[in-house]
């Protein structure tokens, strides 16, 4: 077999060196990308889906691909490259997944909203703010160190791949194996993420999952013992039904501490509790009462023109007046008879439906929770 080491990184000798180089660099990349997305949203994403949390697999879905595009293409370029140029490029290969890891929840949770939705393309469901930005500023921090460290690596397990390969300079199950030098670095960049990025936006959606798993079952000693609000959520079993899903409606954008997490269960029925990063649940309402009543004040004022939401009572409803405006143009198509239903709810944003005995059914999405806006009505 021809020799394909000097001192220093790998230099190609002959054909067979340079493709075997160039399939260990590659391979090498392909999975660190392909075992640093599983590590860092994979853990996540099974842990939402025990919970019932809507969009679990956004993460994942938009991250897996683009980290494995990354990785790979650096994979591939470093191993035709000096060991300095290798940690460089790996350093910055490193940056981007760090950055990547930091935004997923954010821009993969919109991407996938605009996916299953149309009616959201456009819209943010989850706005990023600044300790998202704090967050994923030390992420990037974080991917260019290991980075720096996986270059390095790269070029050992090139070494490797190579003294372990086959007498016709082909990769061997030995050669192959020696690229997963890379999983130690990639299980912590997947503690770094998990510790900075997932968790805070994770354990208020897996806390309510369980909190109403344990409801439903009337485990109430288990609950206590697990120290979850048992009390917030007894009072309103009644009106539960089996399937359920868990949406993350609103956090605190300056420090992710705060949170309201909406569970909403098929027959009609939506809680919304309010919840801290670590786990902690406290007050929790039938929001979909309140979302009700505000579908029959904007009913009420394409019928009258009245605005109940601007009376002296303080009011958790803004409309906007494209809306007002609007239901004004349908007026003659509304009644006082009519059947208000929940539609559907992404992130912060909530559709709502009312249909008529005239045969007209109106459509009007609310954001936020402190006032709810809304800022849309359409004919379904």
């Amino acid at each position: 077999m021809t020799d394909a080491h000097d001192l220093g990184p790998i230099r190609f000798r002959d054909k067979e060196a340079d493709k075997l180089v160039l399939s260990a660099g590659t391979g090498y990349g392909l999975l660190f990308g392909l075992s640093f997305a599983l590590f860092v949203w994979g853990y996540d994403t099974l842990l939402l889906v025990s919970s019932a949390a809507d969009l679990a697999w956004a993460k994942l879905l938009v991250g897996l691909p683009i980290a494995i595009i990354i990785s790979g293409l650096i994979g591939r370029v470093a191993a035709s490259s000096s060991t300095a140029a290798s940690i460089a490029l790996w350093a910055t290969a490193g940056a981007l997944l760090g950055l990547l890891a930091g935004r997923a929840p954010y821009d993969g949770g919109n991407l996938a909203a605009w996916l299953v939705d149309r009616r959201l393309r456009g819209l943010v469901a989850f706005p990023y703010g600044s300790s998202a930005a704090a967050r994923t500023a030390l992420m990037v921090l974080v991917g260019a160190g290991l980075g720096t460290a996986s270059g390095g690596l790269e070029q050992l397990a090139m070494g490797w791949a190579w003294d372990w390969s086959t007498p016709e300079g082909r990769m061997s199950v030995r050669s192959w194996l020696a690229l997963l030098v890379c999983l130690p670095l990639t299980l912590v960049a997947a503690w770094a993420a998990d510790d900075l990025v997932n968790r805070s936006l994770r354990v208020p959606q897996q806390t309510m999952g369980e909190l109403i798993n344990l409801t439903l079952a009337g485990a109430s000693e288990e609950a206590e013992a697990r120290e979850l609000n048992y009390a917030s959520t007894v009072k309103y079993r009644q009106r539960f039904s089996e399937h359920y899903t868990v949406h993350l409606a609103d956090y605190d954008l300056d420090t992710l501490y705060m949170s309201r997490v909406d569970v909403a269960f098929d027959n009609g029925f939506a809680l919304r509790c309010l919840l801290t990063a670590d786990g902690g649940v406290g007050f929790c309402g039938p929001i979909s009462d309140a979302y009700r009543g505000w579908m029959d004040d904007l009913v009420h004022a394409g019928l009258s023109g009245e605005r109940r939401w601007l009376g002296p009572a303080k009011s958790m409803l803004a409309v906007d007046d494209t809306v007002v405006a609007w239901l004004d143009v349908h007026r003659g198509y509304l009644s006082e008879t009519n059947d208000v239903t929940r539609v559907d709810q992404r992130g912060r944003w909530v559709f709502m439906s009312a249909r008529f005995d005239t045969g007209f059914e109106m459509v009007c999405r609310f954001r936020g929770v402190g006032p709810v806006l809304t800022d849309q009505c359409a004919e379904d």
